[in-house]
C-alpha cells in the first residue's frame, strides 16, 4: 500500500504515514488509497490492454512527423487512451508543443496568484503527460520555506479530460516544544487561507480536545503520531527530530474547478 502524498510504501494499520505525516485514514475515506496490483492480475492486464494499445496507436492523432513540432488538438473521448509522450519540465513541454502557451500560461497565472495569496515566492515544478487522444494530464509542485521552522507545499493535478483535478496542500511547522504551540496561532492566517476560517476552527478545537491523550503519550509518540481530522483536512504530531521537540503536519485535500483546464 502506497501513502498518497508521498507515494512511499505504508502498512494498512498504519494511521499516519511514517514518511510525511499524511492521515492515511482520511486518505482511506476519500478512497485515496488502493492495494497494489498481484503479478498475477497484471500479466492478465497485459496480455488484453497492450495489443489494444498497439493497435490503437496505429491509428492515434498524431498529425506531424517530429514531436519537437507537435500541435495539441481538440481532445478526443475515446475508450482506450494510451500514454503518449512525458515531459519533465515546462521548459521542454515548449519545446516540443508549438502551441504549448496554451496550456503553460494558465499554470503561470496559477503560480503568481499563489505567490500573492500566501505573500511567499514558491519553487515551482511541472510535468506533462500527452495522451494519444490529446489529453493533457499536468502536474503542479509548488514548495516554500515560510521561515527557518515551517514549509509550504501545495500540488494540483489535473487534465483536460475533467476526469483529475486534485489539490493538496501541506503546511509542517517543526521545533515546537509545548502543547500550545502545536495549535499553531502563529499560522493562523496560512492556515485559513488552506482551508477556510470555519474548518481550522473546528479542526483546532478537535485537536485541543486531544491534549490528556498527547501529554500520556508525548514521550513515546514516534514516527505514527496522533492527530485528528475534519472535512478533508487533518492535523498531526509526530516527535521531532530534536530531543524534546515536535513536528507538526497540517494537510488539506481540495478538489479543484477545473479553471486551469485550456
Amino acid at each position: 500500500m502506497k501513502c498518497p502524498q508521498c507515494k512511499k510504501s505504508v502498512k494498512s494499520t498504519d494511521h499516519y504515514c511514517p514518511h510525511c505525516g499524511c492521515h492515511l485514514d482520511a486518505a482511506k475515506d476519500k478512497g485515496l488509497m488502493r492495494q497494489p496490483l498481484t503479478p498475477a492480475i497484471l500479466l492478465i492486464l497485459a496480455g488484453i490492454v497492450l495489443p489494444l494499445a498497439m493497435m490503437y496507436m496505429s491509428r492515434s492523432p498524431v498529425t506531424t512527423d517530429s514531436l519537437s513540432a507537435y500541435t495539441i488538438g481538440d481532445y478526443e473521448e475515446t475508450y482506450l487512451d494510451a500514454e503518449f509522450e512525458n515531459f519533465e519540465t515546462m521548459e521542454s513541454f515548449s519545446v516540443a508543443v508549438t502551441n504549448a502557451a496554451t496550456f503553460t500560461t494558465p499554470v503561470n497565472d496559477y503560480v503568481a496568484l499563489m505567490d500573492k495569496t500566501y505573500n511567499t515566492t514558491f519553487d515551482v515544478s511541472t510535468s506533462w503527460t500527452l495522451y494519444s487522444s490529446n489529453n493533457l494530464a499536468t502536474d503542479i509542485l509548488m514548495t516554500s520555506d515560510l521561515n527557518n521552522n515551517a514549509s509550504l507545499r501545495i500540488e494540483r493535478t489535473y487534465n483536460r479530460a475533467r476526469t483529475q483535478d486534485d489539490i493538496a496542500m501541506r503546511l509542517v511547522v517543526t521545533n515546537l516544544k509545548s502543547f500550545d504551540d502545536l495549535l499553531l496561532t502563529d499560522y493562523k492566517d496560512t492556515l485559513t487561507l488552506m482551508m477556510g476560517e470555519k474548518t481550522l476552527s473546528a479542526l483546532t478545537e478537535a485537536f485541543k480536545a486531544k491534549e490528556d491523550e498527547f501529554n500520556q503519550t508525548r514521550k513515546t509518540l514516534g514516527h505514527l503520531g496522533m492527530g485528528v481530522h475534519q472535512d478533508g483536512c487533518a492535523m498531526s504530531v509526530t516527535k521531532g527530530e530534536t530531543s524534546g521537540t515536535y513536528t507538526m503536519s497540517v494537510n488539506v485535500w481540495q478538489d479543484g474547478d477545473y479553471s486551469l483546464v485550456a
